[in-house]
């Protein structure tokens, strides 16, 4: 696999705790130390998100692009495009593995829904691969986790930056209340624009997801993206995310299309 073009701005979320923390209460089998993680990854009970990743591209750098499948619009596709990746573990233990081989299996489909991304002209993806809750999990399997997360990070993707839902929007109100208290804005002129500007995800720059896609049944959001998630449309599937492929991700895209997108006004 190669280094892929800028046309496409991936994301990947997965759990990050800062380098001095020890997970003693929840979680006294792990600290962070040990699996060396980049330290621009580091906050506290933070997530981290990486631009670029892995697909195919041509001696220039770009995605290949293809024709869309039958049945999908060009002009209704979204820009972009949230994924939770969940149901890895659940795979496996139906084919009598343990979870390392599901999430193995995970990483494989992660790569190949990125080259989709990118031949279909999706501008934005952003993938959750691991929660808070996750920590709770065996140490053998963390610290699987935390060796693929490493490798891929390393190989794959470029740009990392910290990120959690909530504090991502606990440390934008922090840096609001500094300039009232210092007298740079006054309480009246908090907007949704100003909280947005404070946002470590870049809200103003990059287009919230159009579409967030759930894998395994589960029906919630699980901490992700919380500002940015306000108007998205959600589609839960039942589909494992290893087994997850081009027709999962062309029946979700259908979906959204059919979706009327209103945004609070009358059509």
């Amino acid at each position: 696999m190669m280094k892929i073009s800028r046309t496409l701005l991936c994301r990947v979320a997965a759990l990050s705790l800062n380098r001095s923390t020890k997970l003693s209460s929840c979680y006294p089998n792990h600290t962070h130390n040990q699996y060396l993680l980049p330290n621009n990854l580091l906050g506290p009970n933070s997530c981290f998100w990486a631009h670029h990743s892995t697909t195919s591209a041509n001696a220039d750098g770009n995605f290949q692009k293809s024709p869309l499948p039958a049945n999908l619009r060009q002009e209704l596709m979204p820009r972009h495009v949230a994924l939770i990746l969940d149901g890895n573990s659940r795979w496996a233990a139906k084919r009598g593995h343990g979870p390392e081989v599901g999430h193995d299996a995970g990483l494989t489909t992660l790569v190949e829904v990125i080259g989709l991304c990118g031949k279909w002209g999706i501008q934005v993806a952003t993938f959750f691969m691991f929660s808070t809750e996750n920590w709770r999990r065996p140490k053998q399997e963390v610290d699987f986790l935390m060796l693929r997360f490493k490798k891929l990070l390393e190989e794959e993707l470029e740009n990392f930056n910290s990120y959690s839902g909530k504090n991502d929007i606990v440390q934008a109100c922090q840096n609001i209340s500094k300039k009232v208290r210092n007298g740079v804005i006054e309480p009246n002129e908090v907007t949704e624009n100003v909280i947005e500007k404070e946002l470590e995800t870049k809200v103003t720059s990059i287009p919230s997801p159009d579409l967030l896609i759930r894998t395994s049944g589960e029906l919630r959001i699980s901490n992700f993206l919380l500002w940015q998630l306000a108007y998205s449309e959600l589609y839960f599937c039942q589909t494992f995310w290893p087994d997850f492929g081009e027709s999962q991700f062309v029946e979700a895209l259908q979906c959204f299309q059919k979706r009327g997108r209103r945004f609070g006004k009358r059509i």
